[in-house]
């Protein structure tokens, strides 16, 4: 991972990169002589000092529970109680080698950097006050201190610099960290739009590949099941009937076997198709952008009637559409044009999870209650929003401590737990099947 890369995940690689530049620059001042013989004394053991605390705070670094941790929770800095321990050990360095003037002021300077980037804005603040506090001790207490300093007219702006150069680093290192932020919060989207575009890509290749293929196999097979209807009906037979009674007993016997078979494929094939749909409306992010709820499943429905042969009715606000494969048919009024149930826009998730819910239950009663018709109820409530899945089916006998098993009814309930809704379903062998999600105001809001 290269360093900007690395430096937006986890903005203490600056610290630690910049404490490793200021300790070698104090390195070769202290090498070349560079600074008054005062601060010079002890120069050699603080920098073997430095070089180790370089060298911990590297480790820490790295460390696996650092790097598995966010925003440099393993680097200096990543606690109040890092940053303290820092900047009191930047400040015993300046003690250690003369205070004023000292050659490893730059990389005690540094030490406001990572509780900078960690604890911006109060916290930035707060690491430059503690530092010129440490540096103010740290000064007066070694070499010749503050006083001698004035008397002697060695002061200059140097030491007025030094309170001042840690609360611009602070302000830097904050204003920094929300660059970064908002760095990585683009980067983010940018994946999000990427996936979401391949998403899209895979549902169009899925619908112009194999769902077209699917939906061939199956007109094919209707037009084999219509072909064969005709074939078993004597007045289009051309041949005469055999003159053995045995004989056509046997061919009408093959063709009620045939029969069977074709309806069975018939049905597999069906099945496909609508699963096959199901994936590209589960692909593809249909509930984005503008599309209302209600629009969304007035598509969906539709290509369901379609698909299946079933017939659907959509009802938002009590407006009832028929969505079957012949029907052209609009929503009108505030149910379909723009908005949600009441005018209400209701949050992604919610539009979301409601549509799943749709799926899954048009889908279950196509392939296991074997019902003739569908119809899905959206409406606005004193208390919130209501959808109602009800199928003409078998039925079937609940079962488990809440009701809720198989048939997706689990995904379903899941699904509307998610966005703080109540997932209800009931259903009579023999009297068909209704699934229910009531979202309750307080869960929109949020």
């Amino acid at each position: 991972m290269r360093f900007e890369e690395r430096f937006v995940e986890n903005p203490s690689y600056l610290a630690v990169v910049v404490r490793w530049i200021t300790c070698a620059v104090a390195a070769v001042v202290v090498a070349f002589g560079a600074a008054p013989a005062e601060n010079l004394r002890d120069a050699r053991v603080a920098l073997v000092l430095v070089v180790a605390w370089c060298a911990y705070l590297t480790l820490r670094l790295f460390a696996p529970e650092a790097r598995a941790g966010a925003d440099g929770a393993g680097a200096d800095g990543g606690s109040v109680a890092g940053a303290a321990l820092d900047i009191a050990f930047s400040c015993w360095i300046l003690y250690l080698t003369g205070g004023f003037r000292s050659p490893f002021y730059e990389f005690a300077l540094t030490s406001v950097i990572a509780p900078s980037l960690r604890f911006q804005p109060l916290g930035a603040l707060a690491a430059a006050a503690a530092f010129c506090g440490g540096f103010f001790v740290a000064v007066g207490a070694s070499g010749p201190g503050i006083g001698a300093v004035v008397r002697e007219g060695r002061l200059d702006g140097t030491l007025f610099s030094s309170f001042l150069n840690p609360f611009t680093v602070s302000v830097f290192c904050a204003l920094l960290r929300r660059v970064v932020e908002r760095l990585r919060a683009a980067r983010e989207r940018v994946r999000t739009l990427a996936a979401l575009e391949e998403r899209g890509r895979i549902a169009r290749e899925i619908h112009d590949g194999v769902a077209q293929r699917v939906f061939m196999v199956n007109l094919g097979l209707e037009t084999c099941a219509e072909l064969l209807a005709r074939a078993e009906e004597p007045r289009v037979r051309v041949a005469p009937a055999p003159a053995d009674p045995s004989r056509d007993g046997e061919q009408l016997r093959a063709l009620a076997a045939l029969r069977e078979r074709l309806d069975t494929l018939l049905k597999v094939a069906k099945q496909t198709l609508l699963e096959v749909r199901q994936y590209i409306f589960d692909v593809k992010p249909l509930l984005e952008g503008e599309s209302t709820l209600g629009e969304s499943l007035r598509r969906q429905l539709r290509e369901f009637a379609a698909v299946s042969g079933m017939h659907a009715y959509l009802s938002i606000d009590g407006q009832v559409v028929a969505l079957d494969v012949s029907c052209d048919a609009g929503l009108s009024g505030g149910g379909g044009q723009g908005t949600d149930p009441g005018g209400r826009a209701l949050p992604l998730a919610v539009r979301t999870a409601l549509f799943r819910v749709v799926q899954e239950a048009s889908a279950n009663a196509f392939k296991h209650a074997r019902a003739s018709r569908v119809d899905v109820t959206l409406a606005q409530t004193a208390s919130g929003v209501l959808l109602t899945v009800r199928d003409d089916g078998h039925g079937f006998e609940l079962s488990g401590a809440d009701g809720v098993s198989g048939r997706g009814l689990r995904g379903m309930r899941q699904r509307a737990e998610d966005v703080g809704g109540i997932f209800h379903v009931d259903s009579v062998c023999d009297e068909g099947t209704t699934v229910s999600v009531s979202v309750p105001i307080p869960a929109l809001r949020a």
